[in-house]
Parts: structure tokens; sequence; C-alpha cells
């Protein structure tokens, strides 16, 4: 017999593992849904098993797209310039989240206590009319704590390239205004002048900030991303590291560009809103045969739609955050099969291992933890 350090004895053929208790407020019961209810009742910030946001200020920064000013509780724990915010709302009894860029910088939220969202309003998106319509001062929000790894921490040069389109730029603003010293050229795509985000502001730092470049290309005079716009406006790109976040098409468009100018893929830092799939997957369709374990529902897949939107037409309601493979909010437990990553095309199986559901498309027989 050996004694271990814990107090514990192991015998043999069998190990004991000293005991771990749970947190008070892990645990799961009516003493402690009880005493949370009257802490929240005290006040939304006391709440130990919800992350309350006060809403301090709206601002519209163009006609489809305002920031809220939040203020955080004590025990939330900051961020880097670059990351993003999980945010959730009741919206006719279900619990809607989404995943949105920090726009504001991590020095205002140390001297301040405060941090900023910039929501864009998408047609039928539930969460983002939901915010740019009802949500106003004095009302509170479900956050969580501040995630990604899109943060200027991924590169050591002094040189940088900025490519945005639409609400893309929310991070870069962020990085732009954390942070002086480098020379960064920022390229912002919009279709009209009444869409620039934050015009004023970038505006002021291109006047005031050295080594800071501001390009807007508005498509619908200059079309979309092109070779010539890059040679012209940042003719030392092959130079830079370069930071790109907007939509799909933009971030393909954006990458190919970059692939001719030779900017090397190790040297590209990306954060796409909204997933982009990679039409190697769609073009193959291979069909699948999805088992949800927990529920017992089979479902067909056709090689096109990911996990996450075969569990919703099957009737199931999965947590999820971003739906484009940002905020890890989908993740679940892949038991069998193969499925493949709808960004990059990579394939990922058969074994046992989480995945995050939204990005990830069935192929064969699959069995998922649900």
């Amino acid at each position: 017999m050996t004694t271990l350090t814990t107090g514990t004895t192991s015998r043999p053929g069998r190990d004991f593992a000293p005991f771990q208790p749970v947190p008070f407020w892990q645990r799961q019961g009516y003493l402690q849904t009880h005493l949370d209810f009257l802490l929240r009742e005290i006040s939304p910030t006391l709440s130990r098993r919800e992350m309350m946001a006060r809403v301090v200020e709206v601002i519209s920064e163009t006609a489809d797209t305002k920031t809220f000013v939040l203020r955080p509780p004590r025990r939330w724990q900051g961020f880097q310039a670059g990351m993003h915010l999980p945010v959730a709302l009741e919206l006719n009894g279900v619990r809607t989240r989404r995943t949105y860029s920090l726009s504001s910088t991590p020095d205002q939220f140390r001297r301040h206590g405060t941090v900023a969202i910039t929501v864009k309003r998408q047609p039928g998106g539930k969460l983002s009319n939901a915010l740019f319509y009802k949500l106003q001062p004095g009302q509170w929000l479900r956050i969580g704590q501040a995630a990604g790894e899109f943060t200027l921490a991924k590169s050591s040069r002094d040189k940088l390239l900025f490519l945005a389109a639409g609400s893309g730029i929310t991070p870069l603003f962020s990085m732009l205004t954390a942070q002086s010293g480098k020379d960064i050229v920022l390229m912002y795509y919009c279709r009209s002048p009444e869409e620039v985000i934050f015009a004023l502001q970038l505006e002021q730092l291109a006047r005031t900030q050295p080594g800071f470049t501001l390009v807007i290309q508005l498509s619908g005079q200059h079309g979309r991303i092109a070779l010539p716009h890059l040679k012209r406006y940042c003719p030392d790109a092959t130079e830079r590291d370069v930071f790109l976040c907007g939509p799909g098409g933009f971030m393909t468009s954006a990458n190919s560009v970059l692939d001719t100018l030779g900017v090397a893929a190790d040297r590209r830092f990306c954060e796409s809103f909204g997933l982009h799939i990679n039409p190697t997957i769609t073009d193959a369709g291979v069909a699948a045969d999805v088992v949800f374990t927990r529920t017992g529902l089979q479902v067909k897949g056709d090689g096109r739609h990911t996990l996450l939107e075969l569990a919703e037409q099957a009737g199931l309601t999965p947590k999820y955050g971003c739906r484009s493979g940002l905020c890890h909010e989908c993740t679940c437990r892949k038991l069998s099969g193969v499925v493949v990553d709808a960004r990059s095309g990579k394939t990922l199986g058969p074994d046992a291992t989480e995945i995050q559901a939204c990005i990830a498309i069935p192929q064969g027989r699959v069995e998922i933890a649900l």
C-alpha cells in the first residue's frame, strides 16, 4: 500500500484521484438558484450565474449601425484589441446568442470600466434587429468573457496592412485606436459614403496619428477589392503583415489578390463575418447520415449543410453564437464519423473528439452527442 500526499490510498489495479469539490455557484440546486435570484433582484451585476452588462450609451454610427457602450461586472476579465464578445437576449422565450467584435480599446475599459460593441443590423437577423431597435441605455445585456486570437499580438512587424469591408472595420478600429507607432495602411471597402462606419473617427486618426494612412474605397464607384487597388495605395504590401476582416465574399477576393501579390499565407491574419464555405467541399457533395445520439434523431446530409443547420432542421436547439467558427459556443462531441471544416476543407475523423457544429459538414455516417 502506498500513501499519497493527498491522504488517499491506492490499491493494486485501482487509482484514486483526490476529491475535487465543485464550487458552490457551479452546483445545480434550489439554494443556488434562489440565492442567485435574490442577488439579481438587488442588482443584475451581482448574479454569479449570469454575466450582466449595463447599457451606458447608444451611439448611431450609420443608418443601420449602432455602437452600444456597456459596463460589465467587476468579475469580467478584460480583453485585447481585436477580440470578440458573446452576447445573448431572450427573444420570444428563446435565448439567442451572437458574437460581436469589441470596437473600443482596452485602455477605455481600464480607465472607465466600459467597453463597446458596434452592431450592423442584418436583414432577417433576429439579434441584430432586436439590439438595434430595442436596446436602450439603462437596460441590461447578457455577455460572456471576451475571446479570440485576431489581435496585434499575432504580428511582430511595424508595418501592417488592414483590409476591411462593411462591419469588418470593428476589430480593426479597436486595434487602430489601441496602439500607436506602427506604420498602418487601412483600405476600407463600403458601398457608399453613408455606410462608412466610424467615418469621423477614422478621418481624425488619419490627421493625427503618425504613420496611419486611410484609404476609403467605395465599391459603387471603385468596384470590389482588386489587384490595381493594392498596387496603387499599398505598393509595399509584400513587406507588411496583413489583417483582414469582412464578409466571406470579400475575404475570398482579398486572399486571391494577396496570393497574386505573393503575400505569404502565414503573414495573413483573418476574421470573417458569416460562414463562407470552401467551394471544394460543396463541389464534392458527399452525402451523410447523421445520428444525434441523445435524442435518437437521424437526418440526411447533402454535403452542403453544417451539423448546426442539420440539427436545427431536425427541430433541435443547440447552443451557438457566431455561426462562423469564431466563438466556440456550438462546440459538441463527435462520437464517430468524418466531418469537414467548411472554411478550410480540412477533414477531421473518424475518432471521437470535440468539434464546432457551425463549421462541421458531415460526410458518411456521423454520430453526434446532441
